[in-house]
């Protein structure tokens, strides 16, 4: 019961994942990229949040928005598998690992970071926020962020940089890989990684069924359009007819009104007429009693 139940409460995200999934390509045509270019950069985020807590959805969403910003899809697929991981490796809650996700994509969408933005960098991947600077060359996050302020220094470089310790670390210290594997291996992982595969199983059953229903020329999409329609044909023939029933009624309301007064009379004649026979009858055997006796 408790697992049909979770599958159950999976199905709206389904749905909301299916939609993006299926969007995404069309998306990236209207910047200039093929169904080939956006399956094969679904394929390297699938492969690369595979046992983390970030849904692919959420990852497909964020490359949008890089993608918008560099036109380049494989760099901003690259970008955001670092960045998700630099800020995973934080070990920080899931609030502020989003909230930092948003405020880096932010940044790098307007040039630079501002303060608050950084601030929030700092709360979600401190020792990882360090790290990149010192292999930029400064000693402390906060020399780097005076070199973003001074225009030294440019998001392009630091999320090239956030991909290199990505995948080769620095200083001896581990990749931002293998950092984010060790810091989401709980329990709190597990389950949301649990949720993210009932979403995904779901998603898979609604392209199963939407590609069957190509074949017949239809897909749930416009079978629910065509569900829709139905539904308000009927309440407008509803609504279409309404004044004439209501019309109906009022007109017998009307006629009931115009004879109530005849009615009334009658009605009351009716009921002192059946008293009076009562009456009688009650009298009557009282009569026969007393002759008895």
């Amino acid at each position: 019961s408790s697992a049909f139940n979770r599958i159950a409460n999976s199905l709206d995200g389904a749905i909301s994942r299916f939609d993006i999934m299926n969007n995404f390509p069309k998306v990236l045509k209207n910047l200039g990229f093929s169904a080939t270019d956006a399956k094969n950069s679904v394929s390297k985020l699938s492969d690369g949040l595979d046992g983390l807590p970030t849904a692919l959805d959420d990852a497909v969403i964020s490359v949008q928005r890089l993608v918008s910003k560099n036109g380049d899809l494989d760099k901003s697929t690259e970008y955001f598998l670092a960045m998700n991981n630099a800020i995973l490796s934080g070990g920080a809650s899931m609030e502020i690992q989003q909230s930092a996700l948003e405020q880096l994509t932010q940044s790098y969408s307007k040039g630079k970071p501002d303060l608050m933005e950084w601030r929030t960098l700092q709360m979600a991947m401190p020792g990882q926020l360090k790290q990149v600077a010192q292999a930029m060359g400064y000693v402390s996050d906060s020399d780097l962020y005076e070199a973003f302020k001074e225009g030294t220094v440019s998001m392009d470089e630091f999320m090239d940089t956030i991909v290199k310790l990505n995948k080769e670390g620095v200083n001896g210290l581990a990749s931002f890989e293998e950092q984010a594997k060790d810091a989401t291996g709980g329990i709190s992982t597990s389950l949301t990684n649990l949720k993210t595969r009932i979403k995904k199983g779901l998603t898979t059953i609604l392209d199963n069924i939407n590609e069957s229903l190509a074949k017949h020329g239809t897909s749930i999409s416009k079978i629910i359009d065509t569900i829709g329609i139905n539904i308000r044909n009927m309440l407008e023939n509803i609504g279409k007819y309404l004044p004439t029933i209501i019309n109906f009624a009022i007109k017998g309301f009307e006629i009931i009104k115009k004879i109530l007064p005849y009615i009334t009379p009658l009605v009351a004649g009716f009921i002192a007429f059946s008293v009076v026979l009562k009456t009688l009858e009650i009298t009557k055997g009282t009569i026969i009693n007393k002759i008895n006796l």
